[in-house]
């Protein structure tokens, strides 16, 4: 589609290509620079996202009478963004992980802060005595405690701990044993997370050397991430969390952009851009690298479009119902639902209704509403 009428091109106009990947379509948008737009669609082969990719870059092409190539060498930038990474975690298929923690931590992923065991405040526990918990990323099978701790800072009675002492050594043999058992157990990339590594990183940066050495000995390809590489921030659950998301998605997220990067380069157009959560670009390489900053990229890019209209034309309420999220934006603002210190994000598809209600499960239909029935 396009804003006016016109199909034909004008020598000398410059694009800017943007790219939105939804669990149903992939939207491509040629801006041009006297603010005109055409819109290309193509439905989201999630088997191969390239497909979908160069296939939306071409419908809107045709719309001003050029080849995708065309337009991609008259462009200043491309820009992608989407739920695949969201998506990801919403359907729970990403990779299986291992975390390795402080010894007396191993249960952090199933509760948090001063919570119960299973993750909920003792009201909710009261209230709601048939609720079904949503289960964590890493099972609690797959978390390994290991000798070793560096404070954060105390006081003592006659003298003052510095943050970033470490008070008891790591022991590398026990992270070896955790190693082989984490990869005998099946993980498919292994965590790190030891108390305030954020101050001093040096324990997680020995017990990664050593992990690696262990899956470079089995003839493994384990990719091993440390939490304060992904968050280094203060407060052991947001970064565990955040650690275990990037973990998760890793070997996804760089399967899709680096095979996206690539298939653009094979067709003659510059490697796309990828738009992080946080409304920057990063390119595909790096942005595959820790895939937690993409979580919400999709939102954040209607969140950015939202604000600029906002500015523009007045308060403005944004919603973007998709198959599986639905998001609501007021004056530019990204409204979260929030559970406890959590934000939740909720699955509005018609597959995750059905799973839901009849709680069964079902197998995932490939294109909207219309894959389980509806019109």
């Amino acid at each position: 589609m396009s804003d006016n009428g016109g199909n034909g091109s004008q020598s000398g106009d410059e694009f800017i290509v943007a790219i939105d990947a939804g669990g149903t379509m992939t939207d491509c948008i040629l801006f041009r620079e006297d603010g005109t737009f055409h819109v290309g669609k193509a439905l989201t082969n999630r088997a191969d996202e390239r497909k979908s990719y160069l296939e939306s870059v071409a419908d809107a092409a045709a719309y001003v009478d050029l080849t995708s190539a065309d337009v991609h060498a008259r462009s200043s930038v491309c820009i992608y963004t989407g739920t695949g990474i969201l998506n990801t975690i919403l359907t729970l298929t990403g990779a299986r992980v291992g975390l390795i923690v402080t010894r007396g931590w191993d249960h952090i992923m199933i509760g948090e802060g001063a919570l119960t065991w299973i993750g909920e405040p003792q009201e909710h526990i009261l209230h709601q005595q048939l609720r079904r918990h949503t289960a964590p990323l890493v099972p609690p099978g797959m978390v390994v405690g290991v000798s070793e701790r560096i404070l954060g800072g105390n006081m003592y009675p006659g003298r003052t701990v510095c943050a970033g002492d470490v008070i008891i050594p790591l022991n590398e043999s026990e992270v070896v044993g955790a190693a082989e058992q984490l990869l005998a157990d099946g993980a498919e990339v292994i965590g790190i997370l030891f108390l305030n590594s954020f101050v001093n990183p040096t324990h997680e940066l020995q017990a990664k050397a050593i992990v690696e050495s262990v899956v470079a000995a089995q003839e493994k390809d384990v990719r091993v991430i440390t939490s304060h590489e992904v968050a280094p921030e203060f407060r052991e659950y947001e970064r565990a969390s955040t650690t275990a998301a990037d973990a998760y998605l890793a070997p996804i997220a760089a399967r899709y952009l680096r095979a996206l990067a690539g298939s653009a380069v094979e067709a003659g157009l510059p490697e796309p851009v990828v738009m992080l959560s946080s409304g920057g670009v990063l390119p595909a390489a790096e942005a595959a690298a820790h895939p937690a900053r993409l979580l919400v990229s999709g939102p954040a890019g209607g969140v950015i479009g939202a604000g600029l209209v906002a500015r523009r034309a007045g308060p403005v309420q944004q919603v973007g119902p998709g198959r599986r999220t639905q998001e609501v934006r007021r004056g530019g603002q990204l409204d979260r639902v929030r559970g406890g210190r959590r934000w939740v994000v909720v699955g509005a598809g018609g597959w995750h209704r059905v799973q839901r209600e009849l709680r069964v499960s079902l197998p995932q239909p490939r294109h909207g509403l219309s894959a389980i029935g509806h019109p």
